[in-house]
């Protein structure tokens, strides 16, 4: 069965240093259910795609030597993002 997190305040710092980090390990050790999503909603203004690509540098940062670009690519795909303001 698929699985959608849902992060609040997702531009923020605790989701770039902690949260996607966390959650690319658990991926890249295959230790998150199969189509498991992650939608982040936030004020700050960005699509899903520019999203994508600064959690790719944060994640990069912090995940250490845990990244690679292949598997990054591949959890990425499931990574989506929700402009909170109306």
């Amino acid at each position: 069965m698929p699985h959608t997190l849902v992060i609040f305040g997702a531009s923020g710092d605790l989701t770039s240093r902690k949260l996607i980090p966390a959650l690319y390990s658990l991926y890249h050790k295959k230790r998150l259910p199969k189509g498991t999503r992650i939608v982040g909603v936030a004020r700050t203004k960005f699509t899903s795609e520019a999203w994508r690509q600064e959690l790719a540098a944060s994640t990069q940062k912090f995940a250490d030597k845990d990244f690679d670009a292949a598997t990054w690519e591949a959890f990425a795909a499931n990574i989506f993002y929700q402009n909170g303001r109306h």
